[in-house]
């Protein structure tokens, strides 16, 4: 039971508002609102009136006859608001109660003719004449043309329409034994006395009206320009607070970033080339980016001449586990990366690319971010990080911030390496050098110890002669 008053009332609620959109005036959606129901009143009586004369009473067909089209005109006015057309819906719903009280009168003048009283000259016209309070209602001070062609019509039909009715069809007011000129007498001056104090308060309530939209229209437009400077202010307190937390972020990912730059600088005091220095140096990247996985690669010099990169150090993966620890300077990402001097970035990295492996799973990374480390026109390597999520523009201008003292660090190795690899062979060298020398001495000490004991000999064997 409740579920069905409930739809009912949903049911009605929808029909009472057919025709009523959010972008119309408040005073126009009460008029429609009106409208649609004086439409379902008048379809509902018509009906209800048609209902109990044709089955119940069995009576008066030709007056029920005339009264059925209002059930049409009374589902029209619906169909007129849904189309949009309301003007035309309330100037007809301002019609229909005159306009059919008039119609059904006359049928009970044509069809029943013995049955006409004093009653059917008086009180239809006096309600007809009361029904200018309908155009009244519905429509607005904007729509007057509409107002007064709808009050002239009401007007017409309530006194000279009776009159051309009677010639007509021949019904004389005579016929019912009343003075004629007396009757007349009184019916204009109460009709007139009826019109001008039913006009006069209709518009008094008109003029009311009309104060009462002009209060309420400034009162809905201060309202709607306060609402909009409220909006105003809305969206300039959106845009600072958005300003605000772009500012905030901005401001924690340069503090970010200083504090990265302040932390490898310490860091990078204690470098060295030991592979423990380049797998806690990937560590601290990887970690400092919130990243996945990472690897850092140097580049090596062959006997050759030739270059290749040789992975230092790796960050969740093992450099055993690498698929190629060493490779050629051309090949591959890594060396298209040297090859340019530019950082590569991909933020959706393609489906055969490697995967982290946890306890129980395999995760994918999402992106890869590739920096040389290059000092001057120096290729010292690259590194490569992979993560779960996009790089942000911060995160990469860190990185490629910090390969660059990197960069300079590995160099600056180089060069201490090879200096130092200079001195020792130098020292070699010398040590050779002064070796070969002791040789030299003892060699020259051992020829001369030859020399002097052939002389020795000589002289025994050849003594010289006395001159």
């Amino acid at each position: 039971m409740t579920l069905t008053m409930t739809k009912l009332k949903e049911i009605w609620r929808k029909t009472i508002r057919m025709g009523v959109y959010e972008n119309m005036s408040f005073l126009l959606k009460q008029r429609i609102f009106l409208s649609n129901f004086i439409g379902l009143l008048l379809a509902f009586v018509a009906f209800s009136y048609l209902s109990i004369v044709v089955i119940g009473l069995r009576g008066n067909f030709q007056a029920a006859l005339a009264l059925s089209p209002a059930v049409f005109f009374g589902l029209l006015v619906l169909f007129l608001n849904k189309l949009r057309l309301n003007i035309l819906s309330r100037f007809i719903i301002s019609l229909a109660p005159g306009l059919f009280t008039f119609f059904l009168n006359v049928s009970i003048k044509i069809y029943n003719a013995e049955q006409i009283g004093l009653v059917h000259y008086i009180s239809p016209r006096f309600f007809i004449i009361s029904t200018l309070v309908a155009p009244l209602v519905l429509f607005t001070t904007g729509e007057l043309v509409y107002l007064i062609i709808a009050l002239f019509i009401i007007i017409s039909i309530g006194t000279w329409g009776y009159v051309w009715v009677h010639r007509y069809y021949q019904v004389w007011i005579s016929d019912l034994n009343i003075n004629d000129k007396a009757y007349l007498e009184v019916m204009t001056e109460d009709f007139t006395l009826v019109i001008i104090t039913l006009i006069v308060v209709l518009l008094f309530s008109r003029i009311l009206n009309h104060q009462y939209e002009k209060r309420n229209q400034k009162l809905l437009e201060d309202a709607y320009e306060k609402n909009e400077i409220l909006n105003t202010r809305e969206v300039k307190l959106r845009e600072t607070l958005r300003e605000i937390e772009v500012h905030k972020e901005s401001q924690n990912q340069q503090n970010w970033f200083n504090n990265g730059l302040a932390t490898f600088s310490q860091f990078m005091q204690e470098a060295n080339t030991e592979p423990a220095f380049y797998q806690k140096l990937i560590s601290e990247v990887v970690k400092h980016l919130d990243a996945l996985q990472g690897a850092i690669y140097a580049t090596e010099e062959l006997i050759q001449g030739d270059k290749q990169l040789v992975c230092k150090g790796g960050y969740g993966l093992s450099i055993e586990k690498i698929s190629k620890k060493e490779q050629q300077i051309e090949e591959g990402l890594l060396g298209k990366c040297i090859q340019s001097a530019k950082t590569i970035l991909i933020q959706q990295i393609p489906e055969q690319y490697a995967t982290f492996q946890t306890g129980t799973t395999q995760i994918k990374p999402q992106s890869l971010l590739i920096v040389t480390l290059k000092y001057r026109d120096y290729d010292e390597g690259v590194i490569e990080i992979l993560s779960l999520h996009p790089f942000q523009p911060h995160q990469v201008a860190f990185l490629e911030k910090v390969a660059e003292s990197i960069a300079a660090v590995l160099h600056s190795l180089k060069i201490n390496q090879r200096t130092e690899s200079l001195l020792e062979n130098s020292k070699k060298m010398f040590a050779e050098l002064e070796q070969q020398q002791r040789q030299w001495r003892e060699k020259e000490k051992d020829y001369l110890k030859q020399i002097s004991e052939l002389q020795k000999n000589k002289t025994e064997i050849y003594p010289e002669e006395e001159p």
